[in-house]
Protein backbone atom coordinates (compact mmCIF):
# COMPACT_ATOMS: atom_id res chain seq x y z
CA UNK A 1 0.00 0.00 0.00
CA UNK A 2 1.33 3.29 -0.68
CA UNK A 3 0.31 6.67 0.57
CA UNK A 4 0.72 10.38 -0.21
CA UNK A 5 -0.08 12.97 1.40
CA UNK A 6 0.94 16.07 -0.83
CA UNK A 7 2.07 19.57 0.03
CA UNK A 8 2.81 22.36 -2.57
CA UNK A 9 5.75 20.34 -4.01
CA UNK A 10 6.80 17.41 -2.05
CA UNK A 11 5.01 13.76 -0.42
CA UNK A 12 5.22 12.32 2.30
CA UNK A 13 5.57 8.43 0.92
CA UNK A 14 4.32 5.62 3.16
CA UNK A 15 5.47 2.82 1.60
CA UNK A 16 3.58 0.20 2.63
CA UNK A 17 1.73 -1.18 6.13
CA UNK A 18 2.86 -4.58 5.59
CA UNK A 19 2.60 -6.47 8.95
CA UNK A 20 6.21 -8.93 9.62
CA UNK A 21 4.63 -10.61 12.52
CA UNK A 22 1.65 -10.96 14.97
CA UNK A 23 3.45 -7.45 17.07
CA UNK A 24 4.54 -5.01 14.37
CA UNK A 25 1.12 -3.30 14.02
CA UNK A 26 0.37 -2.91 17.77
CA UNK A 27 4.47 -1.68 18.15
CA UNK A 28 3.99 0.65 15.65
CA UNK A 29 0.09 1.94 16.87
CA UNK A 30 2.27 2.81 20.44
CA UNK A 31 5.32 4.21 18.38
CA UNK A 32 2.84 6.42 16.42
CA UNK A 33 0.69 7.58 19.26
CA UNK A 34 4.39 8.65 21.13
CA UNK A 35 5.51 10.72 18.28
CA UNK A 36 1.61 12.16 17.65
CA UNK A 37 1.44 13.27 21.16
CA UNK A 38 5.03 14.13 22.45
CA UNK A 39 6.78 17.02 20.46
CA UNK A 40 9.96 15.86 22.14
CA UNK A 41 9.94 12.50 20.81
CA UNK A 42 8.72 13.82 17.17
CA UNK A 43 11.47 16.06 17.09
CA UNK A 44 14.02 13.45 18.08
CA UNK A 45 12.27 11.40 14.60
CA UNK A 46 12.13 14.41 12.30
CA UNK A 47 13.46 17.82 12.11
CA UNK A 48 12.24 20.24 9.32
CA UNK A 49 14.70 21.20 6.75
CA UNK A 50 16.76 17.97 8.05
CA UNK A 51 14.99 14.96 7.84
CA UNK A 52 14.44 11.68 10.00
CA UNK A 53 16.71 11.27 12.54
CA UNK A 54 15.56 8.14 13.16
CA UNK A 55 16.03 5.16 10.04
CA UNK A 56 15.93 2.24 12.08
CA UNK A 57 12.07 3.51 13.30
CA UNK A 58 11.66 5.17 9.79
CA UNK A 59 12.31 1.91 8.56
CA UNK A 60 10.10 -0.08 10.46
CA UNK A 61 7.01 2.45 9.72
CA UNK A 62 7.69 1.89 6.32
CA UNK A 63 8.36 5.38 5.49
CA UNK A 64 10.16 6.78 2.65
CA UNK A 65 13.39 9.13 2.73
CA UNK A 66 12.25 11.25 -0.11
CA UNK A 67 12.71 14.65 -0.77
CA UNK A 68 13.16 14.08 3.22
CA UNK A 69 14.48 17.60 3.53
CA UNK A 70 11.72 19.45 2.26
CA UNK A 71 9.01 17.59 3.95
CA UNK A 72 6.30 19.91 6.48
CA UNK A 73 6.07 18.88 10.32
CA UNK A 74 2.54 19.22 9.25
CA UNK A 75 2.50 17.37 6.58
CA UNK A 76 3.84 14.55 8.51
CA UNK A 77 1.79 14.76 11.63
CA UNK A 78 -1.17 14.29 9.05
CA UNK A 79 0.56 11.02 7.23
CA UNK A 80 1.47 9.66 10.61
CA UNK A 81 -2.40 9.46 11.44
CA UNK A 82 -3.48 8.68 8.87
CA UNK A 83 -0.72 5.66 9.46
CA UNK A 84 -2.01 5.02 12.97
CA UNK A 85 -5.41 4.63 11.81
CA UNK A 86 -4.24 2.37 8.93
CA UNK A 87 -2.14 0.37 11.71
CA UNK A 88 -5.22 0.20 14.36
CA UNK A 89 -7.25 -1.59 11.90
CA UNK A 90 -4.57 -4.61 11.88
CA UNK A 91 -3.87 -4.95 15.17
CA UNK A 92 -3.91 -8.51 16.00
CA UNK A 93 -6.09 -8.27 19.02
CA UNK A 94 -5.70 -12.06 20.04
CA UNK A 95 -2.10 -11.56 20.42
CA UNK A 96 -0.26 -12.48 23.73
CA UNK A 97 0.78 -9.33 24.00
CA UNK A 98 -2.25 -7.14 23.35
CA UNK A 99 -4.13 -8.94 26.02
CA UNK A 100 -1.29 -8.36 28.38
CA UNK A 101 -1.21 -4.64 27.73
CA UNK A 102 -4.90 -4.46 28.08
CA UNK A 103 -4.48 -6.10 31.16
CA UNK A 104 -1.96 -4.21 32.76
CA UNK A 105 -2.66 -0.75 30.94
CA UNK A 106 -6.35 -0.57 29.70
CA UNK A 107 -8.49 -1.25 27.00
CA UNK A 108 -6.34 -0.10 23.65
CA UNK A 109 -8.79 2.06 21.67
Amino acid sequence: MLMEVKNNKYQVKIEGTDVQDEYHALIAVWILRILLSSATAFKSFFVYKHGFRDSDLQEFLQISDDNESKIKVSDLRESLRSLLATYEKKVNRSAALFTNIVLHGGEIR
